[in-house]
């Protein structure tokens, strides 16, 4: 996976650019993890390392990472079996504390401008792109989809079997299946439905497409046999 994900195209393209969304995808990624091994393993240091990256992900760009793991969260306790493990993350709590560096910032910032900078944030990265676009960029749902076609191009070939095999495991509520259909409808399937439309906003969704592509590839060097015709002439 971690092959698969540093030879696709808008991963590697954003960790050159000046923007906030490589670290954001670094801070994602850590969160998403540490909440499904919690759901494995439901020690405190996994839940400490979920919410400590919480807190910085809003610190980072605001809301985005709380779409992201409160709507996997909210997926599993009403999908998973052990949906009571869950629970015990305590993000009634835990979530206050999460907001608290952000909100220090924020206060800090208002003091030197009266709130100029907090108002625009808050315009710019929720009104505009929930109600409307940014930088003149919209488009029609699919739009992020043929992005991750693009991002994965080099391994076309095994994308395809992957979302095949990953859908029907997903509907025979395999667990960890449905641990990354979590990561995928919340990294990529709830930004198809905005109209506002930037790359960067399903980059949380590629690590999980990583995992799905390097699992077939796992799949196919050890079995020797395709997943699909398409395969047979990779």
């Amino acid at each position: 996976a971690s092959v698969v994900l540093a030879t696709s195209l808008l991963v590697p393209l954003t960790g050159k650019i000046a923007l906030t969304d490589a670290t954001l995808l670094l801070i994602q990624t850590a969160a998403v993890l540490s909440l499904f091994n919690f759901l494995k393993t439901p020690h405190w240091k996994w839940n400490l390392c979920f919410w400590i990256s919480i807190s910085l992900g809003i610190l980072t760009k605001g809301p985005m990472i709380i779409l992201l793991c409160g709507g996997i969260w909210l997926f599993l306790v009403i999908l998973h079996p052990e949906r009571k493990t869950l629970v015990r993350i305590h993000p009634w709590v835990f979530g206050l504390l999460a907001i608290v560096p952000t909100g220090i910032w924020m206060y800090l910032s208002w003091q030197q401008d009266d709130g100029e900078l907090v108002t625009f944030l808050y315009h710019w990265y929720i009104v505009q792109r929930v109600g409307g676009s940014v930088l003149g960029q919209s488009g029609i749902p699919g739009y992020h989809f043929v992005l991750l076609l693009i991002a994965f191009l080099p391994w076309l070939c095994f994308f395809v079997p992957a979302v095949i095999h990953q859908f029907k495991n997903f509907l025979r509520r395999d667990d960890n299946y449905l641990l990354l259909s979590s990561w995928l409808i919340f990294g990529w399937l709830f930004f198809e439905l905005m109209s506002s439309k930037l790359p960067s906003y399903a980059l949380g969704a590629h690590p999980a497409v990583a995992i799905l592509i390097g699992r077939e590839t796992v799949k196919y060097l050890k079995e020797g046999n395709p997943s699909s015709k398409v395969l047979t002439h990779a």
